[in-house]
């Protein structure tokens, strides 16, 4: 046990013994009265007792008490713990390391792990009593010798189709030489090139291995020898022309040589090859007729035939897996007509548009003759299948390489006219007033079912919260709404507009909500608005109410500054080329107004400054240079201040 790590599972538990260490510690405390020394002298050299009587031994006895090792060493020491940095590192490598011992010290059943194995390619002869062309046969094997046990386990690779029973030969155990001596186990160094194993009544002859045990008995000092190659009489299923394995073979025999069955001929001339066509089966000229597009599929093994519908996509047909099954469709010919077996009939080839439901040409009375050969199907012949007449328009890539390969190449595809179908036009009747026309649009588009209009959630996780809000009144020739100030709120996350109206005593309105919160949508021959739509001087119409912006909050003034490539009347940029143009007819009039020096004006005289100087300026534009002059925000500054900023704008 002291030679094993401290692995999960065969971990030393100390438990018992640090009981059994705490009462002989007890039992020597109230021994140490006496004098004559029995207590020392009964107990051998062997004992707990003995260890406390020794220094040496009572730091020794510490060690092999304690769970872990005192002082962490390397990674694979079996004297130092697995530390937690190394763990960090497997678990980022994705690797799995031995925590508490090197594999130098490890024992063989931690060294060699199930996944070291070695690997021989051997061969076996079986007799074939039953068929005189084949007497005997030879079969491939894998061997694999697992280096942790010395158990051997025989494989034979799996090969499709080829008419035995392949896979596992021998599960994996040790196997006796001989069953006089069953102690004695074949080993590692029974494996060379040339060896033949007695296993069971059946003799295995090892020819090779893989370049891993070949390094591995090269270390172990022994010699594995030169590959042999596979005996005469291997038969390679993967190899059907040559019918051997071409390493060993020195005549070429036909497989087909061995079989007089014509199916089992076909099979190993062509295997799983299948040639593909395109066709139609127009059926419009009959009653719920239509046009169907179909697969032909021709098994080059049996000569059968299977036909499958190709589905376009909504077409509203049950998709039927299968129209035809794998079968032998006979060829039809005419009473009296001699047909030779591989002769071309006479087909009727159809040109681009010559083919449709109603001038399909009548077959005559004919009788089946023979099944069909691929050598009967071309592009544009009318193949007749049951109630069907399948037209041949095209074929894929490998149908027309082997036809090719036959000289006999395929025409070129034929191309159908595509179907026209009248365009359905969905007309959007007017809005009713209810609701939103967003919400009331998706009763005229999309299913049947009524769902929510889209929302825009990045937009809505972005403008989270945010709301512009405007100062307005209302343009009315009423004397009763020119006392009337209404607040106009955008919400950015879904541009929504909402407007308010602060109540006043005595002014015959109830004030409160003016406008519910909604999106203004076209409808009716109206403008929808939107947010660039609405700042300082704009008068926004909002259902039949004509709204006069006339101030906004200072978080508005900032959102359209920072975006003023949507509201470009807060670009300062564009502000300033507007002056430029007028640039010396303001300075003029700047110059030649009365008490200059100590003159201070608002918003209000700057506009009418710059009216009188021909410039068509909004109240933004005049807001926004007015921001940038005025860093107090106190709405008015000197006069003197516009002519300094426009006379730098020169240099």
């Amino acid at each position: 046990m002291n030679d094993l790590p401290n692995l999960p599972g065969i971990r030393r538990s100390p438990s018992r013994i640090v009981m059994k260490a705490r009462e002989e510690l007890r039992r020597a405390e109230t021994r140490q009265s006496f004098e004559d020394g029995t207590f020392a002298s009964n107990e051998d050299d062997g004992s707990l007792a003995s260890y406390f009587e020794n220094t040496s031994k009572i730091h020794e006895m510490s060690r092999s008490l304690s769970s872990f090792p005192s002082t962490a060493g390397s990674f694979n020491d079996i004297s130092g713990r697995y530390s937690l940095r190394s763990q960090q590192q497997d678990r980022l490598n994705k690797t799995m390391s031995l925590p508490f011992s090197t594999l130098d010290n490890a024992p063989a059943f931690v060294v060699n792990t199930s996944e070291r194995a070695c690997k021989f390619l051997a061969y076996f002869t079986e007799t074939i009593p039953e068929n005189l062309n084949e007497g005997s046969r030879a079969r491939k094997v894998e061997i694999s010798f697992y280096l942790e046990d010395n158990t051997i386990e025989i494989v034979e690779p799996r090969e499709r189709n080829s008419g035995l029973v392949q896979g596992k030969v021998l599960k994996r155990h040790q196997i006796a030489k001989s069953r006089s001596n069953p102690s004695e186990i074949y080993s590692l160094y029974d494996f060379y090139a040339g060896a033949v194993l007695s296993i069971y009544e059946r003799d295995y002859t090892v020819i090779d291995c893989d370049s891993w045990t070949k390094r591995y008995l090269e270390e172990l000092g022994v010699t594995f020898g030169e590959p042999l190659p596979l005996p005469s009489n291997y038969f390679d299923p993967k190899s059907r022309g040559s019918g051997r394995n071409s390493r060993s073979s020195t005549a070429e025999v036909d497989p087909t040589e061995l079989h007089n069955s014509k199916k089992i001929t076909g099979f190993h001339q062509y295997g799983r090859q299948v040639l593909r066509f395109y066709g139609v089966w127009d059926s419009q000229g009959d009653l719920f007729g239509d046009e169907i597009q179909v697969r032909l599929h021709y098994i080059l093994a049996d000569d059968t035939i299977e036909i499958l519908p190709t589905f376009a996509r909504n077409c509203g047909r049950d998709k039927v897996p299968m129209l035809l099954k794998r079968t032998k469709v006979m060829k039809m010919a005419s009473i009296g007509e001699e047909d030779s077996m591989f002769s071309r009939p006479s087909t009727t080839t159809l040109t681009e548009g010559s083919f449709n439901g109603t001038n399909v040409p009548s077959p005559e009375k004919k009788v089946p003759l023979r099944p069909y050969h691929w050598s009967d199907l071309h592009i544009g012949d009318l193949i007749p299948v049951a109630a069907m007449n399948v037209l041949l328009i095209d074929a894929d890539g490998f149908t027309r390489e082997f036809y090719a390969k036959k000289q006999m190449p395929l025409g070129d595809p034929i191309v159908l006219p595509k179907k026209e179908y009248q365009k359905q036009e969905v007309t959007i009747p007017p809005h009713t007033g209810f609701g939103s026309e967003i919400d009331s649009l998706t009763s005229c588009k999309g299913s049947l079912i009524p769902m929510p209009p889209h929302k825009d959630g990045a937009k809505q996780k972005m403008y989270q919260g945010m709301v512009l809000r405007y100062l307005a009144t209302l343009e009315s020739n009423k004397a009763a709404d020119q006392s009337r100030t209404f607040i106009v709120m955008i919400h950015l996350e879904d541009d929504t507009i909402q407007v308010l109206e602060p109540p006043k005593r005595n002014s015959g309105h109830k004030g409160g909500v003016f406008l519910n919160r909604v999106k203004i949508e076209p409808h009716d021959g109206s403008i929808a608005v939107q947010p660039p739509d609405i700042y300082l001087g704009a008068t926004v119409p909002i259902f039949g109410n004509r709204f006069v912006i006339h101030d906004a909050d200072e978080f508005t003034f900032r959102h359209m500054e920072e975006n003023s490539r949507l509201w470009i009347h807060s670009a300062l940029p564009l502000v300033v080329s507007k002056l430029k143009e007028r640039q010396e007819v303001i300075s003029r009039l700047i110059l030649t107004t009365p008490g200059l020096a100590t003159l201070v004006v608002n918003i209000d005289d700057l506009s009418d400054l710059f009216r009188r100087a021909g410039l068509d300026l909004v109240k933004q534009d005049i807001m926004t240079l007015l921001r940038v002059l005025d860093p107090r925000k106190t709405g008015s500054i000197k006069l003197t201040k516009i002519l300094k900023f426009l006379m730098s704008q020169q240099k």
